[in-house]
């Protein structure tokens, strides 16, 4: 009778076996080392100016290592929890301005518990398209700058945060009058204080066309996830979840503000609200209320990518490659290389002006440090020149 002999297993086979688990740890491992946690992406001048590569020589945030969050592995998500950040409460002292037209815009004050002198630094604050100052990664930066001593203000659109409309208009994707009123209002209140910009998305490209405008009204700036080209980002974004959340925003505004909406000619809030395009929307809406020929024609001159040429003063721009917003093929790295007071650094992963990682009580996230770290050796090098 024949007697069935088992084959052994080789000893590589019954350690696989019995240790799956590990197995599949170690393969997820190297994959998050590889593709989730990775270094940013420098891109800048072949010879940096004097004051940028001493900036950049004290920034050891840039050359640290992005740790992705492990459940938000992709922009979509990381810009999603965005809005579930940690962050303590804050207190602003509002001060609405008036513009030329009637608008009403605001700048948001916060100060540290100590008031600074009347020649600490100010902290000029971008939000993005409809934030401010209260928004969860508004109050992150407040609180770093407020620990560093600097004083912030936080410029506030028409319409934004809840500010209620005194006109039909709208913020202007392409505002300039605004915008300088509320600099304005800034350096005549402290005239002694150098000033620092921080934008994050549209802010960023408000930023940027007001140094172009004011050389040198900032000793230093950074930029968050900055819309470079946005006509072509109006396009891209077409059919997203990006677009889906553009749409609600301003739906919600203009719904909230019927009244004062629909005193401009052949304006109908509820026709407006159907539109399911941001194109659409904007063409009906923006454009015959500001008056420009076509929707294309505001888009460009909200566009930044012509500016990065002109910017003379040390400048960090963050981006992610996975933003669902600020798509990186529109990223102009021709026109950052050019330009000697530009850097830029661009992660894997990370979002619309996210880079949430792993601890969920960091006070600031990976690009938030990054520019924080930026500006203060600006002003730093600036104030011993």
């Amino acid at each position: 009778m024949l007697e069935f002999v088992p084959r052994k297993s080789s000893g590589l086979l019954r350690w696989a076996s019995l240790n799956r688990l590990l197995i599949f740890v170690a393969v997820w491992l190297c994959y998050y080392l590889r593709h989730l946690a990775t270094y940013a992406k420098i891109t800048k001048a072949h010879s940096l100016s004097s004051r940028t590569a001493a900036i950049l020589a004290r920034c050891s945030s840039l050359r640290r290592r992005f740790w992705c969050n492990l459940l938000l592995s992709n922009g979509l998500l990381q810009t999603a929890a965005m809005s579930y950040r940690r962050v303590k409460p804050l207190e602003t002292d509002t001060q609405l301005l008036k513009t030329a037209d009637g608008g009403t815009v605001k700048l948001e004050w916060i100060e540290p518990a100590v008031p600074p002198g009347p020649d600490a630094a100010v902290l000029l604050v971008f939000p993005g398209n409809t934030s401010d100052g209260l928004e969860r990664y508004m109050r992150s930066v407040s609180w770093a700058a407020m620990q560093l001593g600097w004083r912030v203000a936080v410029l506030g659109r028409r319409g934004c945060g809840g500010l209620a409309l005194s006109t039909p208009k709208t913020q202007d994707l392409a505002d300039e009058a605004d915008v300088d009123l509320l600099v304005g209002t800034v350096k005549a209140r402290y005239p002694q204080a150098p000033m620092l910009g921080l934008g994050f998305s549209l802010g960023g490209a408000q930023l940027l066309r007001l140094m172009t405008r004011q050389p040198g009204v900032v000793v230093a700036a950074a930029g968050l996830s900055v819309p470079y080209d946005l006509t072509g980002i109006s396009y891209l974004i077409e059919g997203t979840l990006a677009e889906t959340a553009f749409l609600e925003d301003k739906r919600q505004l203009i719904r909230r503000e019927r009244a004062v909406v629909e005193q401009a000619k052949d304006i109908f809030v509820d026709e407006i609200c159907g539109f399911q395009s941001y194109r659409k929307m904007y063409e009906n809406h923006e454009i015959p209320v500001w008056g420009y020929p076509n929707l294309n024609t505001m888009l460009e001159a909200a566009s930044c990518t012509g500016c990065l040429r002109h910017v003379e003063v040390p400048t960090l721009l963050v981006g992610a490659a996975d933003d669902p917003v600020c798509f990186e093929c529109l990223t102009p790295y021709k026109e950052i290389e050019a330009n000697p007071n530009l850097v830029l650094g661009m992660t894997a992963r990370g979002g619309h002006h996210a880079w949430l990682g792993n601890n969920p009580w960091a006070p600031l996230s990976w690009g938030e440090a990054a520019a924080m770290e930026w500006l203060q050796a600006g002003l730093d090098i600036s104030s011993a020149n």
